[in-house]
């Protein structure tokens, strides 16, 4: 006989007159209730783990949790990125743990970019010579990071932000880039001092927002002493990560070199949202070519090479200033000039340059046409007969494109031997060279063949549409065999974005690259040079594919 009843099988006896005295050790009847409270006991053992699964906070399984934000029309797939990181904490844990030092120093290096962390952040303790012994802990310390109830509580906290995001209104900057932070395993950080806790460029292009990864590892302190109770783990803190929007991104746009005649004039029509440089490509023609002049009428500036351009060889002037002969810099031999243009006196527009005293009454103000003495860039006496080339240096400011129609000009300098002589006079020679004589003549537009070819390539702005920007970092889960981290999330972001918006994801590089990277002022928050094209330098030895 049972000496001592359960506890549940004493509660059902309770309920039964005391002088019956049926909760006493070693009656039948506190066997019988025993037998039958058996399965009442598990059945109320089942119905809570039912309540607990039904319960959002408190669910303990993958599953469990995924049949409840099914009501949100979501599922697995919201944690495709989240698990990716996962995989790679779990394959990082083993090469820390390998006995391999050059496994174990690669798995070192990776960690930080897994997870946002300073440089090296898990240092030897005092006294201690053997690195593996640290990578051990570090080992450890990962898989914490990777077991079960810690992937739960992510994916729990990951459903949690989407749903408030979508509870706060899809379609706004805040709502992607929040539910942005929430599939990469990141948590966006509020701006002080801001309305919706983002910083905005003075443009209005570009929504930054800063984040911290949400993947803490706990790292073992060093013990204190003999007799001591050892201290606590320290929780790493990551590095502040940087997401970024940008709204119409700049899309690349050209117009292929076509011939052009000496003194043509070309029309490039253009919708955008505001004026933008463009770059110019002069491809040689024969050897006809000698001092390319392109004019951008309306504006009245021009680009001048003071040399000659081989039969197929292109000369850009860049939008960025730099001017090229077949990749080789030539902006030395090059300036700008700025001042009063004309064209054709036969064939009039409300552009073209005016004299200032042209129909204006005595007092008035001139027109925005007005024509101005002409200045030279970078070299200040460009046209005078004794100018030097090459000069100094310096960047040539390019031409710009205004929205609508912008008109250039194209000339070359074509000149003609002549003759002093009497008449009959000896017949001038047309030849392709520079002709520096005070009496030289251009070439006959209407009979000349075509001088060079021309081309433009600008950035254009693209309406209806915005740009993801995330950290570089999460290259590093992109296997070549998934859809890259940046695919992946343009596809979990169409139920953010706006109906007919196109959204794109790509990864933010800081790093400084030539020909593109930025020098900005101390404390500039310019996007450009903070979020992309940007100042830091490379590390060394310099990351494969840079």
């Amino acid at each position: 006989m049972t000496p001592t009843l359960p506890f549940r099988t004493r509660a059902i006896l309770g309920r039964f007159p005391r002088h019956l005295a049926l909760d006493e050790p070693g009656t039948l009847a506190g066997e019988l209730v025993s037998t039958l409270a058996a399965d009442l006991d598990r059945q109320t053992g089942q119905l809570g783990r039912v309540r607990t699964a039904h319960r959002y906070g408190a669910a303990d399984e993958r599953r469990d949790l995924l049949l409840l934000v099914a009501l949100h029309r979501l599922g697995e797939s919201q944690l495709d990125l989240l698990d990716r990181r996962f995989t790679a904490l779990a394959s990082l844990a083993a090469g820390l743990a390998d006995a391999d030092a050059a496994a174990r120093t690669a798995a070192r290096q990776t960690l930080p970019e897994l997870l946002g962390l300073a440089a090296d952040p898990w240092p030897a303790w005092p006294g201690e010579a053997d690195e593996a012994r640290a990578a051990r802990r570090m080992a450890d310390a990962v898989r914490d990071t990777n077991r079960h109830a810690s992937r739960l509580e992510q994916a729990r906290g990951l459903f949690t932000a989407v749903i408030a995001d979508h509870r706060g209104g899809n379609g706004t900057v805040g709502a992607i880039l929040a539910a942005a932070a929430a599939y990469l395993g990141l948590a966006l950080k509020p701006e002080p001092g801001t309305r919706d806790g983002l910083a905005h460029s003075a443009d209005g292009y570009w929504h930054l927002g800063l984040a911290a990864d949400r993947l803490r590892l706990a790292q073992l302190q060093p013990p204190a002493g003999s007799g001591q109770p050892a201290p606590p783990p320290k929780l790493l803190v990551p590095l502040d990560d940087l997401l970024a929007l940008e709204e119409n991104p700049f899309s690349p746009t050209t117009l292929d070199p076509e011939p052009r005649h000496h003194a043509d004039l070309v029309t490039l029509a253009r919708t955008g949202f505001d004026p933008v440089p463009v770059s110019v490509s002069v491809v040689g023609r024969g050897d006809s070519t000698v001092w390319p002049m392109v004019v951008q009428v309306d504006a009245g500036h021009g680009l001048v090479f003071t040399g000659s351009v081989p039969d197929g060889s292109t000369l850009v002037f860049s939008a960025a200033g730099r001017v090229t002969l077949d990749g080789v810099e030539v902006g030395r031999r090059c300036f700008a000039f700025d001042g009063g243009v004309f064209a054709d006196a036969t064939a009039t527009h409300p552009r073209d340059a005016l004299f200032s005293d042209v129909g204006a009454d005595p007092g008035a103000p001139l027109p925005d046409c007005t024509a101005t003495f002409v200045t030279t860039r970078p070299l200040t006496d460009a046209l005078a007969p004794d100018a030097i080339f090459p000069h100094a240096g310096g960047a040539v400011p390019p031409a710009s494109l205004a929205v609508g129609e912008t008109r250039f000009r194209v000339f070359v300098r074509e000149a003609s031997f002549g003759s002093e002589l009497p008449p009959p006079a000896r017949p001038a020679i047309t030849i392709a060279e520079a002709g520096l004589f005070d009496a030289s003549l251009f070439a006959d537009a209407a009979t000349a063949d075509p001088v060079l070819a021309l081309g433009f390539a600008w950035q254009e702005r693209e309406p209806f549409a915005c740009r993801l920007w995330i950290p570089a970092r999460l290259r590093h889960l992109d296997d070549g065999i998934a859809l890259p981290v940046t695919e992946r999330l343009r596809l979990l972001l169409d139920r953010h974005r706006a109906a007919g918006i196109q959204l794109s994801v790509a990864y933010a590089e800081d790093r400084w690259t030539l020909g593109d990277g930025l020098l900005r002022n101390p404390g500039s928050t310019d996007p450009e040079g903070t979020v992309i094209v940007g100042t830091r330098l490379w590390s060394i030895p310099m990351p494969p594919g840079a």
